[in-house]
């Protein structure tokens, strides 16, 4: 009795193709769709090696830097920190770039969402939290300008 329960279960996660194949008999569509899945498991496999091989070299290079902070912790030598995501300047967050510019558009002081322009006479304003920059949009340029030089 087992042994049907497990094989009603077997055949119930079988693709459409393969239970209409099953119960028809038909050789030729059960051949193909193990064709398929033998692919599959290639595929699959081949991923997994690609995945395994990075995660060694990560790994390595993880090491390596851990040493170098080591190193220069030893020699009593200040670690760099990555600069903070975030700069908030007059009421309003500037997202730092990877490349240290800013982008050009503020960020919520509380939600940290983009904050959008009305108009520019008008200061930023969250769409969510309502919370105003404390600069005008006509101001941004200037602001951006003194981010990137301090």
């Amino acid at each position: 009795m087992d042994f049907l329960k497990d094989l009603q279960i077997r055949l119930a996660k079988l693709p459409a193709a393969g239970r209409s194949a099953l119960e028809a008999g038909d050789r030729q569509t059960l051949q193909q769709l193990a064709n398929n899945l033998d692919a599959e498991l290639a595929r699959l496999r081949d991923e997994r090696r690609h995945v395994m091989a990075e995660n060694l070299e990560l790994a390595a290079r993880v090491k390596v830097l851990e040493q170098e902070v080591a190193r220069m912790k030893a020699a009593g030598m200040a670690i760099p920190e990555a600069p903070a995501e975030f700069v908030e300047h007059q009421g309003a967050l500037f997202k730092r770039e990877a490349s240290g510019r800013f982008h050009d558009r503020p960020h919520c002081r509380n939600c940290r969402r983009p904050m959008r322009m009305i108009a520019a006479d008008l200061p930023f304003t969250c769409g969510t939290c309502r919370v105003s920059s404390f600069f005008k949009a006509s101001e941004l340029n200037d602001i951006l300008v003194f981010l990137r030089r301090s």
